[in-house]
């Protein structure tokens, strides 16, 4: 058999991820939203921040005196602006004439041109982005009580399915549930007994626990999975505790420097599916096998392809069972290499492959969760 191209795809198991709506989830919180690289809790921040990629958006709302929901985390400016006031004192309009990213561009030492000035942002607006992008959802941290009024703009904004709520209070986030039960929660938890934590959040239906990252423990992480809920930690922007808490299983992270995080995820993620594809070369064990010509290699790669998937874990019913997925690059006008007679019974589809590459003057690798065949290179 000739092989027209440089490079011949001889089998491929696929894997088909059923995403929630209305957007994936992939763990990345970015906190007060791309907020290392803009003013936090500005429309600038919230819209890097999805086009990033994150899957939520934290955001803090406060009311002010003529009750417009306003985004800020703390309940006066004076962290933001040069003018200190009292959020809940004044209404909008007062608000609005204030300069939100004054000392943003201070500390950053950055000229008015590069960081123009901002005004204190309504909830309403966050929302519209939020519903313009669809990439990313709002969790919303009420910093007082107002999680009706909350309710109320989102139900009429048509944002139900794109908000969630978050914070350690336990009559406000059980009132989101009342409200709204599909509406999911990240209950904030601050040296709390995990069990006692288990507990209430089953009889309120949280659904995400998320700790202060110096009280998360692994014991934590898994009795939270152990009983059905999501374990997250706030607020990591180090890359190498973003890293610790990846390999611990936590499954939400906020963070300052999402993009960071991205990057972690990313590359983890990858190296974790090379472990397992690694792993499976050892854990499958082929009964026998048997080559002999005019066997070729790609007769030999079609059937580790099957075998891969028929002797994947006998736990597994078999639609379910993987396999491993493999491609055999040759060079043009190559022809797949004939098997002289080959036979063993017993055998780690990692000792079969090593056989057949042995034979053929082939070498293999993982790569990115594919075994990737190919002619040795000369000398090696």
């Amino acid at each position: 058999m000739k092989l027209m191209g440089m490079s011949m795809l001889v089998a491929v198991s696929a894997v088909v991820f059923a995403w929630a709506e209305p957007t994936p989830e992939n763990g990345v919180t970015a906190h007060r939203g791309d907020s290392i690289r803009y003013p936090e809790n500005s429309l600038q921040a919230f819209a890097s921040a999805c086009d990033l990629g994150v899957d939520w958006i934290e955001t803090d709302v406060h009311l002010t005196s003529d009750k417009q929901l306003v985004i800020s985390h703390n309940g006066t400016t004076g962290a933001y602006s040069n003018t200190d006031k009292k959020i809940s004192d004044c209404t909008y309009e007062e608000l609005a004439q204030l300069d939100m990213a004054e000392k943003y561009r201070d500390r950053n030492m950055l000229t008015l041109q590069e960081c123009p000035k901002l005004k204190i942002c309504r909830l309403e607006e966050v929302l519209d982005l939020i519903l313009s992008k669809k990439t990313a959802r709002l969790s919303i941290q009420p910093k007082c009580a107002c999680v009706d009024q909350v309710i109320e703009l989102v139900r009429k904004k048509g944002a139900v399915k794109w908000v969630g709520f978050n914070d350690a209070n336990q009559e406000w986030m059980s009132r989101v549930k009342e409200l709204e039960p599909g509406i999911p929660v990240f209950w904030d938890r601050f040296n709390s007994d995990v069990e006692k934590d288990i507990v209430f959040a089953k009889a309120h239906k949280f659904e995400t626990l998320v700790y202060f990252w110096r009280n998360m423990k692994p014991e934590m992480v898994k009795r939270l999975h152990e009983e059905g809920f999501k374990a997250g930690v706030w607020t990591v922007d180090l890359p190498a505790a973003q890293e610790h808490f990846l390999n611990m299983g936590i499954d939400r992270i906020y963070t300052d420097a999402p993009r960071q995080l991205l990057g972690i995820k990313e590359r983890l993620g990858t190296a974790r599916v090379l472990d397992a594809a690694s792993q499976r070369l050892e854990k499958i064990i082929i009964p026998e096998i048997n080559f002999s010509p005019p066997a070729t290699l790609i007769d030999a790669v079609n059937f580790f392809s099957n075998a891969s998937r028929d002797y994947d874990d006998p736990k597994l019913p078999p639609e379910k069972r993987g396999g491993v997925s493999f491609i055999l690059k040759l060079g043009k006008e190559s022809k797949a290499p004939l098997i002289p007679r080959l036979r063993a019974r017993h055998i780690t589809l990692r000792e079969a492959l090593q056989l057949v590459c042995d034979v053929t003057g082939m070498t293999y690798r993982v790569d990115g969760g594919l075994v990737v065949i190919s002619p040795k290179i000369s000398g090696s």
